[in-house]
């Protein structure tokens, strides 16, 4: 008899100890990460990222000879933006890029290239510790080409979209990592050719961009969270 109810005992204790555990406060912290600082709004984001981009499209469809917009390159992307609410930042973005020699009039030349604009930010996940986002911008963009000749050519313009897309892998509360995937619609419309005025480009081009690279993003609250926000529900 006292055998078998040593074996109760024992069974008993055996069933109680996964529960037991499971309502320690560092298994709940385990399986209830931190929610994201952006999760209740009220943060502002810093975004600063490195890519891979690349141009199709012609600079002034009036001028005879080869005039296309840059080729491939690497470029630097930082954004920063407020996040009003929990699923949509607002904000500003800028860029710059260093691209390969293109085929230019007079001559080939070393391209780079400047630009920024206001963005939206669409969350679709603000809660989850993998966030998916959208953001659709436009703005202003520049460009410079350096001749092997030593002259140069500078043309402005714009971004009429500027889109990215990606998903944040969250590290920690504050620090998310993502790929981006994005592209870009966008015209010049005025240049200035070396030791001349600026002038309005003939017949401006619909250029097109490509970009692919990592972006790390930091989320700074504004406000205190409420203690109830501490895990993702």
């Amino acid at each position: 008899m006292r055998a078998g109810r040593l074996v109760r005992i024992t069974a008993l204790a055996a069933l109680a100890a996964p529960a037991a555990v499971a309502s320690t406060p560092a298994f709940a912290q385990e399986v209830n990460p931190p929610a994201p600082v952006g999760a209740t709004g009220h943060a502002i984001e810093l975004g600063v990222g490195g890519a891979w981009t690349d141009g199709w499209g012609t600079m002034d469809r009036s001028t005879r000879g080869p005039n296309r917009v840059a080729g491939m390159g690497g470029a630097l992307q930082l954004d920063l933006g407020a996040r009003v609410l929990p699923w949509l930042t607002v904000g500003a973005y800028g860029f710059g890029a260093q691209l390969s020699t293109i085929p230019a009039v007079p001559a080939a030349a070393t391209a780079y290239q400047a630009g920024a604009g206001l963005a939206g930010t669409w969350h679709m996940r603000p809660a989850a510790q993998t966030d998916p986002w959208l953001a659709i911008g436009a703005g202003w963009r520049g460009q410079w080409l350096a001749f092997l000749n030593g002259n140069a050519t500078a043309q402005h313009g714009m971004d009429f979209l500027n889109a990215r897309a990606g998903v944040d892998l969250r590290v920690s509360p504050s620090v998310a990592l993502s790929p981006v995937l994005g592209a870009a619609l966008g015209s010049y419309f005025l240049q200035e050719i070396h030791g001349g005025p600026w002038q309005a480009v003939g017949r401006p081009g619909l250029d097109t961009y490509v970009f692919a690279g990592l972006r790390a993003t930091l989320d700074v609250p504004t406000r205190t969270r409420p203690a109830g926000a501490s895990a993702i529900p």
